[in-house]
């Protein structure tokens, strides 16, 4: 953190900037993760990291609770970058936090039809993952069938994942 903050001091560049941000990000100090994105973002323009960086920025902002600000970037960011998989997923979690289930349903079965593509993916947010998270999302919203659909595609995809398996035996008591 010291070297990243007199980098950052003495040349701030958009991509300075944006790594002091993903540190701050890392230690879960979003306040400061935000300061960093948004100074980094107008200096960002053509460069591959900025889905990366409106995820990370949308995911701090939600993490302090400020959603609609949170979903405001995301929706502008898959509008720019409509085959991210990894930034379709995360508007999706922050639909289904905010209670748009319908909008974060969208997002997930999105994520299922792009598959694990685009700048930066974390596996499954393309297949399992989503399928996990429309698991929870028809749990939460009293589909209990459908919940289960989507347990049983989780565990066709990956067996032996540990938060499918309580899952069901969750949707099963």
């Amino acid at each position: 953190l010291p070297l990243i903050e007199l980098e950052v001091a003495e040349n701030p560049t958009a991509y300075n900037l944006y790594n002091m941000g993903k540190t701050y990000f890392a230690i879960q100090e979003y306040g400061k993760a935000v300061e960093y994105f948004r100074k980094a973002y107008p200096l960002s323009k053509d460069r591959i990291f900025l889905p990366e960086l409106l995820t990370k920025l949308a995911y701090a902002l939600a993490e302090m609770k400020r959603l609609e600000d949170a979903l405001s970037v995301l929706t502008d960011g898959v509008m720019m970058f409509p085959k991210e998989t990894e930034m379709i997923y995360i508007l999706g979690m922050i639909y289904q936090k905010a209670g748009y289930y319908h909008d974060a349903e969208a997002c997930f079965r999105k994520c299922i039809e792009l598959g694990d593509q685009g700048s930066l993916i974390t596996e499954g947010s393309g297949g399992y993952m989503a399928h996990m998270r429309l698991s929870e999302l028809y749990e939460e919203t009293g589909r209990l069938e459908d919940s289960y659909k989507e347990v049983v595609c989780v565990l066709k995809l990956k067996k032996n994942f540990a938060p499918a398996l309580q899952q069901i035996l969750k949707l099963a008591l």
